[in-house]
């Protein structure tokens, strides 16, 4: 699952909980989750047997964080409270937490090796359902439907139940 799909869901998670208490760990549990949907990893295009530089790979990362570091803003300022604003930046930090841990050189050595966390990179990698090139179509696919669900639930107005959220309104009705 590329870097947008995993902080996109964990925000959108953030966004549904609307309480960090809830969202955090709901957030790196999303991680598994989306995980285990037949999705492409860009591993499976190496930049390097395409001979592109690695500065390509850099900037497309750091346009990638930008977008999405720029539509969470966007759905934390149509909140009101500030935990949901929490619950949805930290989701989305959280729902790519381990990957960051895997991927990042100076971090991955000590997370696959130390005792204290490497069962947690072992069940991380149990989960991979990574289709490769032949699974291309099936992989981005997933991937899009995924990014598509999360915009939507970011791009909603408030919370479950709120009424922004298209919940109608649970007050009786009055008589006459």
């Amino acid at each position: 699952m590329v870097t947008v799909s995993h902080l996109l869901g964990g925000a959108a998670v953030g966004k549904l909980a609307r309480q960090p208490a809830v969202a955090w760990p709901a957030a790196v549990l999303s991680h598994f989750v989306l995980d285990y949907v037949p999705h492409e990893d860009l591993d499976s295009y190496s930049f390097a047997s395409h001979h592109w530089p690695e500065q390509l790979h850099t900037a497309i990362g750091i346009a990638n964080a930008a977008t999405v570091l720029l539509i969470m803003g966007l759905a934390a300022r149509r909140e009101t409270q500030s935990s949901a604003r929490w619950a949805i930046g930290g989701g989305a930090f959280f729902g790519v937490l381990i990957d960051a841990l895997e991927v990042f050189p100076r971090g991955s050595g000590w997370f696959r090796a130390s005792p204290a966390t490497a069962w947690v990179s072992q069940f991380h990698h149990s989960f991979h359902h990574s289709v490769g090139r032949d699974g291309f179509a099936l992989g981005v696919t997933t991937q899009v439907i995924l990014v598509a669900m999360a915009l939507w639930v970011l791009a909603r107005r408030g919370g479950p139940g709120s009424a922004g959220s298209g919940a109608r309104d649970s007050a009786p009705a009055q008589a006459p």
